[in-house]
């Protein structure tokens, strides 16, 4: 028996779908960044980004637009060496963004727990936050991307690097960093 759920037709129709959802989450997401930024403490040294597969991948492009946009030093690691390696070497208040679409990666479940830890501030980026990556972070930005069935993960990728885009931004915007005034910017900034 075949699961309609698996068809091709959902991964097109999920992609065909990504642009009309893309304005969508920034509605969604933008005032969740603006209060979870509100109540951060400040300063922050330095943005890690942690999570496994397409998870750290998302932190790997997102890693640029902290640099630009906040002016704050920002590295994109594993969660497994994150957890194990690095995260006693951290600055104290260093911001940790674990990403996870499903919330259940045990490595990035693991790097969280640790980096807060050794005294980071750390805010899960997930579309699960009912599950143990929520239930760990102290923080939770929580994206949710629709979906048709069992995709190739393609719009939870898109909506986690949105997330952290946004979060850069605000970052940004809550540092006084250059005063960020792109049009992604603006178009938060009138939500």
């Amino acid at each position: 028996m075949s699961d309609s759920r698996r068809d091709i037709n959902v991964v097109l129709e999920e992609l065909a779908g990504v642009p009309a959802m893309i304005p969508s989450l920034i509605d969604k997401l933008w005032p969740r960044v603006q209060a979870l930024l509100a109540e951060l403490p400040m300063p922050i040294p330095r943005v890690v980004l942690t999570g496994c597969g397409d998870s750290l991948f998302a932190g790997m492009a997102a890693r640029w637009a902290f640099e630009r946009y906040a002016g704050l030093p920002t590295e994109a690691i594993e969660a497994l060496e994150l957890a194990r390696y690095h995260v006693d070497t951290l600055p104290p208040g260093t911001l940790v963004l674990p990403i996870s679409y499903s919330g259940q990666v045990a490595r990035t479940v693991e790097a969280a727990r640790n980096a807060a830890h050794f005294g980071a501030t750390v805010i899960a980026v997930t579309g699960r936050p009912d599950r143990r990556l929520g239930q760990t972070a102290a923080r939770v930005l929580p994206v949710e991307v629709p979906s048709l069935g069992f995709s190739l993960g393609t719009s939870t990728y898109i909506g986690l690097l949105l997330a952290a885009y946004l979060l850069a931004i605000g970052l940004g915007e809550r540092r006084q960093h250059g005063l960020v005034d792109g049009p992604a910017a603006r178009s938060c900034r009138q939500q």
